[in-house]
């Protein structure tokens, strides 16, 4: 008989050990987890030529606006899960799991079935260049096709790491981004796919990363169980797991586009240029390290708007947390219009920087304003 495996209670213990322990898997994880569209960019990039690479490019924002929802969502949906077990509430717990997976399949059926069919009017609405136009929709459908994979990795991550267990999905996204790439290759220079390839690649690896979490978490941990009594729909249940949920799945979905860290882009401008494009002084690579210098610059700005709009969401103001994602969309829109009508080039590179700072101004006023009130509200001056 198999042994289970017990997970890590972050109730019990030093917290700072805990919390350390607990995180470090998650960190690296979240830069693996970039690896999956940064290895279809270089292989595609070296392999495709530069038409294809734009193609790629031009529908790097619709994917993370989905992906970034179905990251979010599925971080939301594990929260109830969290507290349940935190509570030692085992019964409660299956229910949100049970429940968030109902809700995970009816989301990622919809989010699949309209975006792929409103891939073409997308693309045509971003202006896409006729040229690449063919090769993003191939791209981008593909990864629409496959959002169920995607869901599949987040959720069952996100309930693993609920109850402890950061380490596994870690290991799992390690195996599958190491999968992505060597599909990448196979797919594109042995079987002539193109950028199809490139986004198949990426599915099923996902895919697989996913199963992998699904099978662990049956088969080794002692706290995931099945019962049928705790597995039926429970409206009480989906509505906390949507309240919950899915305003983080709007947040995530504004600011996925800027999850790197200043650091590594900082010095690795060039070099990171020179591993998608290879040895070139073009215009395109000349652009390509100005834009991640002017952003890897004032990632500071990113990091500080990560602390405040969370802190907001520990305090409970989720509703706060959406209006701040849609305080970067005014910064990104006023790039944009200033890259067209005045600044150029220079306002597409700080488009990013320009949002993080309007939804970070925001945050930080609501964030001292709702402590201020709190404390009056308690008699704490």
């Amino acid at each position: 008989m198999n042994k289970k495996q017990k997970t890590m209670n972050l109730t019990v213990g030093r917290p700072l050990r805990q919390i350390f322990l607990f995180a470090v898997p998650l960190v690296f994880g979240t830069i693996f987890q970039q690896l999956y569209s940064f290895a279809d960019t270089v292989i595609v990039g070296r392999c495709l030529g530069t038409d294809a690479l734009a193609a790629v490019g031009a529908t790097s924002s619709l994917h993370f606006l989905i992906l970034g929802f179905v990251q979010g969502a599925c971080v939301g949906f594990g929260i109830p899960v969290a507290q349940s077990f935190g509570a030692d509430d085992h019964e409660e717990m299956h229910r949100y799991l049970w429940n968030g997976t109902w809700l995970c399949v009816f989301l990622s059926t919809v989010l699949a079935v309209a975006a792929t069919g409103l891939t073409e009017t997308l693309l045509t609405v971003m202006n896409t260049p006729e040229e690449i136009f063919s090769m993003s929709a191939e791209y981008i459908g593909i990864l629409f096709m496959g959002i169920p994979a995607s869901v599949l990795y987040n959720y069952s991550a996100s309930v693993m790491r609920a109850i402890g267990d950061s380490r596994h999905p870690f290991y799992f996204l390690l195996f599958s981004s190491i999968l992505n790439i060597v599909l990448d290759y196979v797919l594109i220079m042995f079987f002539d796919m193109g950028v199809g390839g490139a986004a198949a690649a990426t599915v099923f690896s996902q895919f697989v990363s996913g199963a992998l979490n699904v099978w662990w978490m049956f088969r080794h941990m002692e706290d995931v169980r099945v019962k049928k009594d705790e597995m039926s729909p429970s409206l009480r249940h989906v509505k906390r797991l949507c309240i919950v949920g899915l305003p983080m799945g709007f947040e995530y979905s504004v600011s996925a586009i800027g999850a790197v860290i200043w650091v590594v882009l900082l010095p690795a401008a060039k070099p990171l240029v020179y591993i998608v494009l290879g040895e070139t002084v073009s215009d395109v690579a000349l652009g390509a390290q100005r834009y991640l210098f002017l952003c890897s610059c004032l990632f500071v700005f990113h990091g500080s708007l990560m602390i405040f709009r969370n802190t907001l969401q520990g305090m409970g103001y989720s509703f706060h947390a959406i209006i701040s994602g849609v305080w970067e969309l005014v910064g990104r829109s006023l790039g944009g219009w200033l890259a067209v009508h005045a600044a150029g080039f220079t306002a597409v590179c700080l488009a990013n920087p320009m949002a993080w700072i309007f939804a970070l101004a925001y945050c930080v006023v609501l964030v001292f304003y709702m402590i201020r009130k709190n404390e009056k509200r308690l008699g704490i001056y």
